[in-house]
């Protein structure tokens, strides 16, 4: 008594496949979920589940990804992430799972994860603005699929996110800009996805904060225009 149930979450990684929906043992717990979406956490009883991610097709439902006898232990979050590409069937989930604890005061909390499968593992800088990454430390350094690191805490505040090749200070593959503020006790889980949007940066941000998902461009990203007469 008195132990957290499980709580589960989604994030939708894969730059190719469709909107899916995720069921566990055949029933369906999240729907329509679309590339770079992600959900809340829903809690859930704990136990033993066999996940599935379906891809939402003009055919019908196609399965994905299938985790069988998957345990959702008590006083833990696990986060379910689908990566890769449906192009080179790669597509696969990163089961990520996490204690149930309380944010310090005065903290952020975040954890960093790769999902961009064309680009190369990567150093993350999280610095005031304009810092000289020759002179900073990564805040993590993270690899395309890799399990992620431990769950890190940083002030709260302003700051600005770059991504360089890891071991290449020099070469900026991201910028954020200005990062908007991290408040007091935000849990922030920030993943590295492919950018299908305009401008070269090979990598965008999704940022989820426990209830639901937003993306970051990197800050140099211009607009796309089309003409039609």
């Amino acid at each position: 008594t008195g132990v957290p149930n499980p709580t589960v979450r989604v994030v939708h990684a894969s730059p190719d496949a469709p909107k899916v929906n995720v069921l566990l043992d055949g029933d369906a717990v999240l729907t329509e979920v679309d590339y770079k979406g992600g959900s809340g956490f829903v809690p859930l009883d704990r136990g033993i589940y066999d996940i599935t991610v379906d891809a939402i097709t003009p055919a019908g439902d196609d399965t994905v990804i299938t985790a069988n006898d998957t345990r959702l232990d008590a006083d833990t979050d696990y986060t379910v992430l689908a990566i890769g590409k449906g192009a080179t069937d790669t597509v696969q989930s990163l089961i990520i799972q996490n204690p149930i604890e309380a944010i310090p005061d005065g903290t952020t909390r975040l954890q960093f994860v790769h999902a961009a499968p064309d680009a190369p593992p990567v150093d993350i800088y999280l610095t005031g603005q304009d810092a000289d990454l020759l002179a900073a430390t990564p805040i993590d350094q993270v690899t395309y699929a890799a399990y992620p690191a431990a769950r890190k805490v940083v002030p709260p505040g302003d700051y600005q996110l770059r991504v360089t090749p890891a071991g290449d200070p020099g070469t900026v593959l991201f910028d954020s800009g200005v990062l908007p503020g991290l408040r007091n006790r935000d849990d922030l889980l920030v993943v590295l996805v492919q950018n299908t949007a305009a401008g070269t940066s090979p990598v965008s941000l999704v940022i989820n904060d426990r209830f639901g998902t937003f993306e970051t461009l990197d800050t140099d990203s211009p607009s796309d225009l089309r003409v039609v007469h």
